[in-house]
């Protein structure tokens, strides 16, 4: 309890802050019943919005439907208010994450949905993902936790709206698990800060790196008609329909180890303090290929796999400006840039019909995915391996 300011002898509730934030250093109280306030003014449109849109199951495109949406962006506007004393967006992290939901909303829900209906949707998605990078910027573990799967309940909202099989059992357990976490967050008094840890880098990579290595593989088996690397690109795996065979279980395979290669990616890049807004890019390119597939539209699927390739090119750009050993540093920029420039005069001479597609570009674009994860890889060894020679006393 801290003593309140005017003097008057009453006290209030309040957190004592220090650290670093988006504008530097700072040194405030947050008056934890202020926060509390707008997060239940958040609870009361969300229910609200759950009134209009679970109980009385509203028709899509209804005005009722609208009124929910809308109720449930007044509760990520109010969330954000709560937390404005202590967090602002974080850019890269509404690139990274934000990017990728605009991007499902707008290509893959709008053709689907009245063009009010959409324009909501499409809207009421932009500020979700404001409110995802307010999270982020905060640092609350269980607020951050508890916007990601309502964010998350959301999209499985919009598989649900594509007919997705399965996608009806996941929005209910994620949603009420996010209103408990946010609820947690509300009336806990100390709440956790999320904490990267270096010594857990290398574990997580791997263990990350390894779940997507398994889901493609997996992917590939159940691929209908069968995969085959040499004449297909990786993408192919995340088809919605295959030979007749539509939402195969290798499109949810090939989308989960498009998560698992992010997360895999994050824990790496920021182990070897690669560039952050290279990550940011990165991973917006590896979740807008997960979210928005090939088939559906391969114009815009192209543009996740060219965030993906930019950011990966500022991340290899940012580690040799750190400096590493030259004999490291010569090695890995031919293992990398080698396997870049030969599928970049691959598509260059297919486009002027001198060579085919398959099996040249496909096979290379497996050897640079490869080499860049063999990279990743190896800077968080190196990194653990360096750590473990520091003498303790």
């Amino acid at each position: 309890m801290l003593p309140d300011a005017g003097g008057a002898g009453e006290a209030r509730e309040g957190l004592l802050v220090n650290g670093d934030c988006l504008l530097g250093k700072y040194d405030i109280i947050l008056p934890m019943n202020t926060r509390r306030r707008w997060m239940v003014f958040g609870f009361v449109a969300a229910f609200a919005g759950d009134w209009m849109l679970a109980v009385r199951c509203s028709p899509t495109g209804s005005a009722e439907f609208l009124a929910g949406v809308g109720c449930f962006a007044l509760a990520h506007v109010l969330w954000m208010v709560a937390q404005l004393r202590e967090a602002r967006p974080d850019w890269r992290a509404l690139v990274a994450l934000g990017l990728p939901v605009v991007a499902f909303a707008s290509i893959r829900l709008v053709p689907v949905l009245p063009s009010l209906a959409a324009a909501v949707v499409v809207a009421y998605s932009a500020v979700s993902a404001v409110s995802l990078s307010v999270a982020f910027g905060g640092n609350r573990l269980f607020y951050f936790s508890g916007i990601s799967l309502l964010v998350f309940s959301d999209i499985a909202i919009g598989a649900r709206i594509l007919h997705v099989p399965g996608a009806n059992l996941i929005v209910g357990p994620t949603y009420v698990l996010a209103e408990v976490f946010l609820l947690v967050s509300c009336f806990l008094h100390d709440e956790p800060r999320m904490a990267f840890s270096r010594n857990r880098s290398f574990p997580a990579t791997a263990f990350f790196g390894a779940a997507a290595a398994l889901s493609f593989f997996l992917a590939m088996h159940c691929f209908p008609g069968g995969y085959n690397p040499a004449m297909r690109m990786l993408s192919a795996l995340g088809r919605t329909e295959v030979r007749l065979v539509e939402w195969p279980w290798s499109h949810y395979l090939f989308v989960a180890g498009m998560f698992f290669s992010a997360l895999a990616v994050v824990f790496a890049a920021r182990r070897a303090r690669l560039s952050p807004w290279g990550l940011a890019l990165n991973v917006a390119g590896l979740l807008w290929i997960a979210l928005v597939p090939e088939d559906v539209s391969h114009l815009l699927h192209d543009i996740g796999c060219w965030l993906a390739a930019i950011g990966g090119g500022v991340m290899l750009f940012a580690w040799r400006r750190v400096k590493p050993a030259r004999h490291i540093r010569r090695t890995w920029t031919i293992a990398l840039v080698l396997p870049i420039a030969a599928m970049a005069l691959a598509l260059v001479l297919h486009a002027l019909k001198v060579v085919p597609f398959a099996p040249l570009v496909t096979t290379l674009q497996k050897i640079v995915i490869l080499s860049f994860a063999a990279w990743l890889l190896s800077l968080s060894a190196n990194g653990a391996r360096r750590r473990a020679r520091v003498p303790t006393r």
